[in-house]
């Protein structure tokens, strides 16, 4: 957004800073980053990743600290969480996979992997239409009566 010079204090620009259910925040600070700084109405979840110094000799590896905070009611989700430690080459593909389940997590509480709703409209499916124990319907109980009779001689 281009900067409008009869706005000393560029509130245009500024009015939608923190207006997003997940914020991703990078921290070269030397102390941790507070979750207040950013405030809005939504701001959910926060990213915090912060990159940390390694030692390691001839090899340079570079390693980042990931802070995960969401609030309360919203559900788990991943694949990072708070307090991993990364790679560079995975932190890129890590960041944008956990906000994008972020998010929806954020958006639609009740939201559930496939495979899981799967499970569950199998499981109701079940229930519905399954027979009554009473009857005894178990797979062993169809191979005794058919194939095991008690006037057999021994």
């Amino acid at each position: 957004m281009p900067t409008d010079p009869t706005d000393l204090k560029q509130l245009r620009k500024k009015r939608h800073i923190g207006n997003d259910h997940v914020h991703i925040i990078w921290n070269e600070h030397y102390r941790e980053y507070r979750k207040s700084t950013i405030g809005g109405d939504f701001g959910n979840v926060q990213i915090i990743i912060s990159p940390l110094s390694t030692n390691t000799g001839s090899q340079n590896i570079e390693l980042y600290n990931v802070e995960v905070y969401r609030d309360n009611k919203i559900p788990p989700f991943g694949p990072l969480l708070n307090g991993m430690v990364v790679t560079k080459n995975l932190l890129g593909p890590l960041v944008r996979m956990t906000a994008i389940n972020a998010f929806r997590a954020s958006i639609n509480t009740t939201y559930q992997h496939p495979y899981l709703q799967r499970s569950s409209d199998i499981n109701m499916i079940m229930s519905k239409y399954k027979k009554s124990s009473k009857n005894n319907n178990s797979y062993e109980s169809f191979i005794s009566k058919n194939f095991f009779t008690n006037d057999l001689p021994i």
